[in-house]
């Protein structure tokens, strides 16, 4: 109860409360990104913006998350792998509730692919440059080195072919495209004229 210091008192009732609920089907709710990229879980929300949102990932259920949206439509960020979950919203007014059986969304990572020259090759590791020079062979003898390779088959490697200049600098030869389906592939060495090659993976 409350004392009236004029003969009236205006109330203003709310017809739509906030609710929010992330966005699609149960067996469409889930995304897969890169490793260490960002994913946007699209949002649906009644009320009057901006909200602020509860959230965790089921996988630490004891971490909250806030974040504030300004759109009914509006997406949340988030960078970690794991099924996030939406616990609590307020409007710019009022508490609301979330939609249940649509408060859950999943995201997964696949890890970014990697080259990296096999720990068999016999090579010595230069900390100048982060290069690896590897033992000199005769001119047209044949040589190469493998590769092994993280990520999800088929791979497709890139790699430029350099040699030094008479400016004292490199010059561009070749860049080449191949691809593999094993984790482990190998790739010929130029060796037709007597020359120090370099080989950059790009």
């Amino acid at each position: 109860k409350r004392a009236l210091s004029t003969p009236g008192l205006s109330v203003n009732v709310r017809r739509v409360p906030p609710t929010v609920r992330f966005y699609g089907h149960k067996d469409k709710r889930q995304v897969t990104v890169l490793d260490s990229e960002p994913a946007s879980l699209p949002l649906r929300l009644t009320g009057e913006g901006p909200w602020r949102l509860k959230y965790r990932r089921r996988e630490a259920p004891n971490h909250i998350l806030t974040a504030t949206v300004h759109s009914p439509n509006d997406e949340l960020q988030v960078s970690e792998s794991g099924l996030y979950e939406i616990i609590e919203v307020t409007d710019s007014q009022c508490p609301g509730t979330v939609v249940v059986n649509e408060e859950t969304y999943k995201v997964e990572h696949v890890s970014r692919p990697s080259a990296r020259l096999s720990q068999a090759t016999q090579a010595t590791y230069s900390a100048y440059n982060g290069s690896y020079i590897l033992p000199p062979v005769c001119e047209g003898a044949s040589d190469h080195v493998d590769l092994d390779l993280t990520g999800r088959p088929p791979f497709q490697i890139m790699y430029n072919v350099a040699r030094d200049n008479e400016q004292g600098g490199t010059k561009l030869l070749d860049q080449p495209v191949f691809s593999s389906i094993l984790p482990r592939t190998r790739f010929q060495l130029q060796t037709s004229e007597a020359a120090r090659l370099y080989y950059e993976v790009k």
